[in-house]
């Protein structure tokens, strides 16, 4: 018989596009302050307070999972072992929309095999 290729090469696109998220979210800066922006905000910047951990840009954030702070601080994702911030955020939304096209597709594929084997007199292989 002729395999659908249609349907292997739109999963192999998404699958892709996944895996090269993933290598962006878990590899990029996720947005770490600079030593610069650390010393605007403690010389009177928007924040500045004589507390070290105020004395960060707005919506900036440390952890105990990471050592620095990072900008616009999301969260710490254990399945890319890094923080989720500014300069990431992009990469790791994408991750999940692939992941979750990934799951639906797959769920589409089984559903249209069992239905065939359901219906069909013919043996699968």
């Amino acid at each position: 018989g002729v395999q659908p290729i249609a349907p292997i090469a739109i999963f192999s696109a998404i699958y892709v596009v996944t895996l090269i998220a993933h290598f962006n979210a878990a590899c990029l800066n996720p947005g770490e302050v600079t030593a610069e922006q650390e010393r605007f905000a403690r010389d009177g910047g928007p924040d500045s307070s004589d507390d070290e951990d105020v004395n960060l840009p707005r919506r900036a954030h440390k952890s105990w999972q990471y050592p620095k702070a990072v900008r616009r601080y999301d969260h710490y994702c254990r399945w890319l072992n890094h923080s989720v911030g500014l300069m990431n955020h992009r990469s790791f939304f994408v991750l999940l929309m692939g992941l979750v096209m990934v799951a639906v597709l797959g769920f589409v594929v089984d559903a249209y095999v069992i239905w065939n084997s359901l219906v069909s007199t013919k043996p699968l292989w």
